[in-house]
């Protein structure tokens, strides 16, 4: 399970194109109490003409944009960078807003009383509980042959860039403090890296010291973490940097092996000068010696292999 605690540095904005909460299309059509379209989704983002003309400019459903009909477009086709004016959350019947909406603030505000509360910018990271199953198995056709294959899924925690200061939101709206020297902002709601790696492969015996190994391979590689630009965000803002799971990457191949023993052999024969009856009677004791803990290992050496030692011994007798 892929667990992290709720304190700050785990917090995240509810959007990443707005630092407050923005109304949904259920919520503006019900506050205004006219009927929503059929193609517009409930769960859709609501942006306006401008801070003083409710009407609507533009939907927007992660990072799809669509036009006041429900059709779906890019945000540049829209706002053409010009300004961009959310709908952000907490507006009364009359249109007025009833949230204090300024992160910088240090406590109610005068004449209204009104405060502003983190849950309109943010909210907890929530613990992901994620299955790595990994399965394998060898089908023997023979003795000498086989087939095999393995699936996995595995997953791995965002490695860095994944922690962010409270004081990065404090100064969201400065694009000098969230992106200083062009660094992309870290992001505290990166989901970890997905990998999904099949193989199947066939192995056979060649002799009694080769076998031959072939097998082919798949992998996928999910929400690989890349730098990407959030465009079309209020002023004065606009647009900034930041990471997130973007990326995904492919591999396929086939590999060969050929797996081979090497047998080696080595005979040491100490002389010492002594007479003809004692030399002779040592030196057939070692040839013993060799010939008994060796035989075995001739036993595993191909035909050619063993008339060749044989012919070495016979030399090394005489």
């Amino acid at each position: 399970m892929d667990f992290r605690s709720k304190s700050i540095e785990f917090r995240h904005v509810l959007d990443p194109y707005a630092l407050y909460e923005i109304e949904t299309a259920k919520d503006y059509y019900s506050r205004l109490n006219l009927t929503k379209p059929s193609s517009v989704g409930d769960d859709y983002k609501v942006y306006v003409n401008s801070e003083e003309d409710d009407g609507i400019k533009a939907f927007r459903k992660g990072d799809q944009w669509f036009l006041p009909n429900g059709t779906a477009t890019s945000g540049n086709l829209i706002y053409q960078g010009g300004l961009v004016y959310p709908s952000y959350a907490g507006k009364g019947t009359d249109g007025k807003q009833t949230r204090l909406l300024q992160i910088q603030s240090s406590g109610p505000e005068e004449g209204t009383g009104r405060v502003y509360k983190s849950e309109y910018s943010f909210d907890d990271y929530k613990p992901q509980i994620n299955f790595m199953p990994r399965l394998a198995f060898s089908f023997p056709i023979s003795d000498d042959a086989g087939f095999f294959a393995h699936y996995d899924v595995l997953y791995q925690r965002p490695p860095s860039n994944s922690y962010a200061s409270p004081l990065d939101y404090f100064y969201f709206q400065d694009i000098n403090r969230i992106n200083p020297n062009g660094d992309a902002l870290n992001n505290p709601n990166l989901k970890p890296v997905r990998t999904v790696d099949y193989e199947a492969g066939f192995q056979q015996k060649v002799s009694e010291t080769m076998a031959i190994k072939l097998s082919a391979y798949y992998k996928e590689v999910k929400d690989l973490i890349q730098q990407r630009i959030i465009t079309n965000v209020a002023s004065p803002l606009n647009s900034y940097k930041y990471f997130d799971n973007l990326d995904f990457g492919t591999v396929k191949g086939f590999s060969f092996s050929l797996d081979r023993q090497y047998w080696i052999i080595v005979m040491v024969v100490v002389l010492h000068t002594m007479d003809q009856k004692s030399v002779v009677k040592i030196f057939l004791k070692i040839l013993a010696l060799v010939l008994q803990h060796f035989w075995c290992l001739v036993n595993h050496i191909q035909e050619t292999s063993r008339q060749q030692l044989l012919e070495v011994l016979v030399l090394l007798v005489q």
